[in-house]
């Protein structure tokens, strides 16, 4: 349509999304940072072109580079009107337009100069020979002209480099003014996205919010994931701030359990809980009241007074022995008595009267045997009953005028009484199996698994006491007396003493088998699971060595802040961590690595790990007094076989079966508990 087109760039745009045919053309760049002014100007100047003078210049470049290509042949040179036409477009170049090249220029004169040529040989051939006058001024007007032709063409060539120098430099300024609006605008670009991915990951931290808040664990924590990921990409560091206390708030509210109802303060009463063996209620006995709760929702189902001791039996039911009221003593003449409790009904039912007051008790559920200790005048009486009848075993005056360490063992049933600084040995039905002087206070009573020797402490430090030979002997970490040790399954104990010498002795021999390198053995905090490791204490670490070699695992533990406390699992597969600043862990100590974190309400202050056959949990009690219960294992659904199939029987219970040979087992899924086992 020979419509003349000026693109004028109002805005920054993609140079991809430009099209091609727009692309070929000179911008004229308007934009905010483009002075309007010079815009306008470079309109202006743009629609005040000359085209038709600049498409003549187009043509007569390329006439002239086809001539210059074929060596100068005449028969390429202008002829006639377009040498008249060539030369007063010559004559007339606008201002601003481009220069007349000197390969242009060379070609209009030249075949000006073969037009005149060809015209002074027509002439010459029809007046024949001239004069020899006229000759020599013809010559010297050659002579003239091509000498002025010289001048011109070197003048114009001048011209030329000039003006090639001139835009030389030009395009030189354009080049570097484009390089820098391409820096300027990748820059802003990389802003723009980083403000976009920052605004993203802000509102991924909000959706993750409103999740946990919805209960929905599963989808927070990808949009928890997803969210911190960025921050760290980015490196912000109060996108990585918010991220971590979603990611703290998400492992905190996911692996809580349940709370368990009532007020506690570990400052003032200490607590133990014990879980029942099918998981589903604990018990709590603080300042003598034993509290029940439901394990699922944390509801306190009955609580009773003046309790000395309590724990579960086999078949889940609670065992206790409790002092009576005065008006209760009245009316039983008792002064204590044996009670049961059905976790699901929660109402006691008495078993056994005792006729005194206990100042204190002791249940060893392994053994099925309850010891009281009460006092009849001046002397201390020990009465035994079984666990699971409730039926009384003996009762046994001692000659002891305080009793400080009772012990029962279920490997060869025996009860191993402390005080006065003697022990007394009894058999399960009261008599005295042995007596013997332990050289000073009984300050702790250990004993050997599957075996008739135990160990007791005293201000010297430990002694093994073999009951079969009637020997006491002491037991020796390097040159020094154990001041603590722990027995193993293996005929084997490991005895420290100081704080850098811990060694694995035998235990027939209480000779050496290795010492363990440890730098700063504080103590010992118990065995590994199945008894594969010795766990060492340290001022802020805990080390796990081989209970066979003695060769070091893990350690356990973080470097700040100070420990606070500790607690290890019965059977050794977790052992948890509470910090001065209130942050609790739970590491497993067959891999030394962290399997929970929890920073409850202000902190934790006290900590103690539950086993229960759906998982194990961490019980925490936070600086607002509230008793928390926390997974450690990811799910309670945990089987020890390969699961074949699960199906759903209703809205809450489900049917899983492991293997053949395995029982069915019947789980509710909200709540991590067995419901029932069918064959």
């Amino acid at each position: 349509m020979n419509k003349r087109i000026a693109p004028i760039v109002i805005d920054d745009v993609d140079t991809a999304d430009i099209p091609p045919l727009l692309a070929r053309l000179n911008f004229i760049f308007c934009t905010p940072r483009d002075p309007f002014e010079n815009a306008v100007a470079t309109l202006v100047s743009a629609l005040g072109t000359d085209i038709e003078w600049i498409r003549e210049h187009t043509r007569l470049a390329g006439l002239a580079r086809r001539w210059q290509a074929a060596s100068h042949p005449t028969r390429l040179k202008l002829r006639g009107q377009d040498i008249v036409d060539s030369e007063l477009w010559r004559d007339t170049r606008p201002s601003d337009a481009p220069a007349v090249t000197a390969l242009q220029a060379k070609f209009i004169t030249d075949s000006r100069q073969a037009a005149a040529h060809r015209q002074r040989y027509w002439v010459f051939g029809s007046l024949g020979v001239a004069t020899a006058t006229l000759a020599l001024a013809a010559f010297a007007y050659m002579q003239s002209v091509e000498a002025d032709h010289q001048r011109a063409e070197a003048e114009e060539q001048r011209s030329v480099a000039i003006a090639n120098a001139t835009e030389a430099s030009q395009q030189r300024d354009l080049a570097e003014h484009q390089q820098q609006l391409a820096t300027e605008q990748r820059d802003l670009a990389e802003a723009r996205l980083r403000e976009a991915l920052i605004e993203r990951t802000r509102r991924n931290l909000s959706d993750a919010e409103a999740m946990l808040d919805d209960g929905r664990f599963g989808a927070a924590a990808d949009e928890t994931v997803t969210a911190i990921n960025t921050a760290l990409d980015l490196d912000d560091r109060t996108l990585i701030t918010h991220g971590e206390a979603v990611g703290r708030r998400l492992l905190f509210e996911d692996q809580l359990h349940s709370y368990l109802e009532g007020e506690f303060d570990p400052s003032k009463a200490l607590i133990s809980i014990v879980v029942s063996p099918d998981g589903r209620s604990a018990l709590g006995l603080t300042k003598q009241t034993l509290t029940i709760w439901n394990i699922s929702s944390g509801r306190s189902i009955r609580t009773i007074k003046d309790v000395e001791a309590a724990g579960y039996r086999d078949d889940g039911m609670i065992v206790g022995m409790r002092n009576l009221s005065a008006a209760q003593s009245l009316q039983s003449g008792a002064g204590a008595q044996v009670f049961t409790v059905d976790p699901l009904s929660a109402v006691p039912t008495a078993l056994t009267q005792i006729s005194a007051s206990a100042k204190n008790a002791w249940i060893f559920p392994a053994a099925d045997l309850l010891l009281v200790q009460s006092q009849r005048e001046k002397l201390q009486i020990i009465s035994a009953f079984d666990l699971k009848r409730g039926a009384p075993l003996f009762e046994r005056v001692t000659q002891f005028a305080s009793i400080d360490f009772v012990a029962a063992s279920n490997a060869w049933n025996g009860i191993i009484l402390a005080g006065d600084n003697e022990i007394e040995v009894l058999n399960r039905q009261g008599t005295v199996r042995e007596t013997f002087d332990a050289g000073g206070r009984v300050e702790a009573l250990k004993l050997a698994p599957m075996s008739d020797v135990f160990a007791l402490k005293t201000p010297a430090g430990y002694f093994l006491r073999d009951m079969e030979v009637g020997e006491t002997r002491p037991i020796m970490a390097g040159n020094a007396q154990a001041n603590d040790i722990h027995f193993l399954g293996i005929r084997q104990l490991v005895a420290q003493s100081g704080i850098n010498r811990a060694q694995l002795l035998n235990l027939d021999t209480l000779q050496p088998i290795t010492t363990l390198q440890t730098f700063s053995a504080f103590g010992l905090a118990g065995m590994g699971f199945e008894n594969k490791t010795v766990i060492v204490r340290g001022a802020q670490h805990f080390t796990t060595f081989d209970a066979k070699t003695g060769d070091k695992g893990h350690e356990i533990g973080r470097p700040t802040p100070p420990l606070g406390g500790w607690n290890l699992s019965n059977d050794g597969r977790f052992l948890a961590t509470v910090m001065k600043d209130g942050l609790v862990s739970v590491w497993s100590t067959e891999t030394g690595q962290e399997a929970l974190t929890i920073m409850p309400s202000g902190g934790g202050q006290w900590i103690q790990i539950l086993d229960r056959p759906s998982g194990s949990v961490v019980a925490i009690i936070d600086i607002t007094g509230r008793l928390g219960l926390w997974r450690i294992e990811d799910s309670d659904l945990a089987f020890n076989d390969t699961l074949f199939h699960i199906e759903p029987l209703s809205d809450d219970i489900v049917a899983a079966n492991v293997s053949y040979g395995v029982p069915l087992r019947y789980w509710r899924p909200s709540l991590g508990e067995t419901l029932r086992g069918m064959d």
